[in-house]
């Protein structure tokens, strides 16, 4: 059958239509899949954003002071001649005792002519001497008020004698100068707000005679006598840490606890500054009756000596475990600062 014009044009149109809705329905489709995959796209990234921004806002963990003290040590204390005065090559810096060093709180001490022990707690300032097996610190006091600068009120002046001239055998718990250190404490920081941080501990009071100093390695966790307090002294041992060596005739003045030297600051701006122990002294014989404690001296040296003629004294304390690092270097224009 032979189309006339009339039905070849409503033929060719009618295809022509049919072209195009094919056409078109493609275009519908690739339309609608793209718009899929950019709301896909669109989606997944909005999930990306949203876990960036849940890692953002997580807090991070907290420094503990006594991470930023392990994080300065130098190795063990085996190498270390407890003997010889402390140097570069003796001993200079932050150690772990040996045998404490696979415990949970290994035992870091300063030893040396260190620069950056210092810290600012309840008010006042003072110098770290070494950590304790849970976690906590020992501090030695320097001055009232955040400037860490020694002179005269450096120390309890004690100008009556710190402990009772008596026999050999007695101790720290039973003298004078618990008395006067106890007292200090209330004074001075049983008032702060910080008081709180600071531990009920107990301290070694043990006797230690002069023939056991020349041979003695420092101990700090085994004690044959010890008493419990808020502030005490400083033992023998943890001056031997430091660096003090018991000697009465050497000059033994590299290390931080003797002050004259190591901070410039003159003999009498100090009052003759003295930093007794609570270790007491016993001459080797027993017929000895001489009360005796140990002492840091005038040249540096860890002596003994006869309570009878006074001393000043460094009272020292302990801060709870989980001391929180806030600030600072440790040295004395930026001392540590914590938080609980």
């Amino acid at each position: 059958m032979k189309l006339n014009n009339k039905g070849f044009a409503i033929t060719a149109i009618l295809y022509t239509l049919l072209v195009l809705t094919v056409l078109l329905m493609f275009l519908v489709i690739s339309v609608l899949s793209n718009r899929r995959a950019t709301l896909n796209k669109i989606s997944e990234r909005a999930r990306e954003d949203v876990n960036q921004q849940i890692e953002v806002v997580e807090p991070p963990q907290p420094q503990f002071l006594f991470n930023v003290i392990a994080g300065k040590s130098k190795g063990n204390d085996s190498s270390i001649n407890y003997k010889q005065i402390s140097s570069a090559t003796n001993g200079e810096g932050v150690y772990v005792i040996t045998k404490t060093a696979g415990n949970e709180y290994p035992i870091y001490f300063y030893r040396g002519n260190v620069k950056d022990n210092y810290i600012v707690f309840a008010e006042h300032c003072w110098q770290i001497v070494r950590t304790l097996n849970n976690g906590g610190i020992k501090l030695i006091y320097v001055n009232s008020g955040t400037t860490c600068k020694y002179d005269k009120n450096s120390v309890i002046n004690t100008t009556k004698k710190n402990y009772s001239t008596t026999v050999n055998g007695y101790t720290y718990s039973s003298s004078n100068v618990k008395t006067e250190v106890d007292k200090w404490y209330t004074n001075n920081i049983a008032n702060k707000a910080d008081a709180v941080h600071v531990n009920n501990t107990i301290w070694c009071n043990e006797t230690v005679t002069t023939t056991q100093a020349a041979i003695r390695i420092p101990e700090v966790n085994t004690c044959s006598c010890t008493v419990t307090a808020k502030a005490a002294l400083p033992t023998y041992d943890e001056i031997v840490l430091a660096g003090g060596v018991y000697n009465t005739s050497g000059i033994h003045r590299n290390y931080y606890l003797y002050i004259e030297q190591n901070h410039d600051v003159s003999a009498s701006q100090l009052d003759n500054i003295t930093t007794v122990t609570m270790t007491v002294a016993k001459a080797s014989s027993s017929t000895s009756t001489a009360s005796t404690v140990y002492y840091i001296g005038s040249n540096g040296q860890l002596d003994a000596y006869n309570v009878k003629y006074g001393y000043n004294i460094r009272p020292m304390i302990a801060i709870a475990p989980g001391a929180i690092y806030v600030s600072g270097d440790g040295t004395q224009s930026n001392p540590y600062r914590v938080s609980w």
